[in-house]
């Protein structure tokens, strides 16, 4: 079994004038860098992880509520146009499904995705804008309806954002999605653990 996704952000401490950073450091070391670096400027930075999954990979919007949940994640639709032959991922069933867990950004959709050339955004630096104000408050997972990573947008979007902001992106693969599901369906039925 794959190990699980986190949505757990990385806590970042800096002093300004010792230009020194502390990772994720637990409560004991965290006072004692603090009283190290009594006087100081000392910032906090939260850096929220940034998945994408193609959502053709899951069967109903229920389980990509599911994965949602579990991950402490807002769900942004990067599809130029948020409407499909399967009802399940349609614009208004996504919004009943997932309510404010689910935003439609569709700057960050492929504006070219009936045509044969290359990828093109349809409004980057606007959606770049808006997915790093989400990642500032939750973990996000982009999503598109490709299945194959590879050929979706999606990647793209995610090596921008990688590139802008030094936030590296995760895929949700077919088995980590199944990961993640399994583990909701344990938490929620504590008589599967015993098997």
């Amino acid at each position: 079994m794959s190990s699980i996704l986190s949505g757990t952000p990385i806590v970042y401490f800096e002093c300004r004038q010792c230009k020194c950073v502390l990772q994720n450091p637990t409560p004991d070391v965290l006072d004692e860098w603090k009283k190290e670096h009594q006087g100081h400027t000392v910032t906090e930075t939260r850096k929220y992880p940034l998945f994408d999954l193609g959502y053709n990979d899951l069967k109903k919007a229920g389980e990509l509520a599911q994965i949602a949940n579990e991950l402490g994640a807002v769900i942004a639709d990067i599809r130029f146009m948020p409407h499909t032959r399967n009802p399940e991922f349609s614009l208004k069933h996504l919004q009943e499904v997932l309510g404010d867990k689910y935003i439609h950004v569709g700057e960050l959709g492929n504006a070219n995705y009936k045509g044969t050339g290359g990828i093109q955004l349809a409004n980057t630096e606007a959606g770049m804008r808006i997915l790093h104000g989400l990642l500032a408050n939750s973990a996000v997972i982009i999503i598109c309806a490709c299945w194959k990573r590879s050929e979706c947008h999606r990647v793209y979007v995610a090596k921008e954002y990688e590139k802008r902001y030094n936030v590296d992106s995760t895929p949700i693969t077919r088995t980590s999605a199944r990961d993640l599901l399994s583990s909701v369906e344990e938490k929620n039925n504590p008589q599967l653990a015993l098997w």
